[in-house]
């Protein structure tokens, strides 16, 4: 199974372009997005009010699915919630990262701590800046990464906290979600950096301005 790229109406100034067995969904207003680039999604979604209107044709091989505007989910949401019925593992979130709604903005970081409780594999990234979430479980960076990485717990006590290959080092800690103590750590430049939390959910915020790649999601 392939990976699916979830566009949303924020600002998008990443190049992407989903390859054969991936799923390219626009959320709202990311079907201009997707468009400005020449690519047709395979399925537009939302209650159309970052659009401003419903589209009266769509490409043939692009389905609509349409909701109202007084709804629990987001937009954002929805999409995650399609591609996951349709087997999907593996997501990158585009376009959700900044715009004029900072709400929007923490409901989609909310999604990803949910998401990765799950077992899915979602990546967000926007303006030089790339987020995930990790649950009971780890992850690399490769030695190129440069800046700041911070790292959240969310939803309570992470413990066992292990981050390596970064300016200020933890063995096994407990990071609290009332305490930032993770802000603000650093990528060692030509060392590769990990993270590793044993009970928990952890949001990792990350510098990166690297051309995005399948493998990292």
């Amino acid at each position: 199974m392939g990976i699916c790229y979830i566009v949303g109406a924020g600002t998008c100034e990443e190049d992407f372009r989903p390859q054969a067995g991936d799923l390219l969904i626009a959320a709202d207003g990311g079907y201009l997005h997707c468009l400005r680039r020449g690519l047709v999604p395979d399925l537009l979604i939302g209650d159309f009010d970052s659009l401003n209107a419903v589209p009266d044709r769509l490409p043939d091989r692009c389905q609509m699915l349409r909701y109202p505007s007084e709804k629990n989910e987001t937009d954002l949401e929805l999409s995650v919630q399609e591609g996951e019925h349709r087997g999907y593992r593996r997501f990158l979130l585009l376009g959700a990262l900044s715009g004029p709604r900072l709400d929007h903005t923490v409901a989609g970081l909310q999604l990803l701590c949910g998401c990765a409780e799950r077992g899915l594999t979602v990546l967000m990234s926007g303006g030089g800046q790339r987020v995930t979430a990790i649950h009971n479980t780890g992850r690399s960076f490769p030695s190129d990464c440069r800046g700041y990485l911070s790292v959240f717990a969310f939803g309570g006590a992470a413990t066992g906290v292990t981050l390596s290959g970064v300016k200020y080092r933890l063995e096994e800690a407990t990071l609290q979600p009332d305490i930032p103590l993770g802000v603000s750590n650093e990528f060692l430049p030509g060392q590769s950096a990990s993270v590793r939390v044993s009970h928990g959910t952890l949001l990792l915020v990350w510098q990166d301005t690297r051309p995005l790649s399948e493998q990292e999601i």
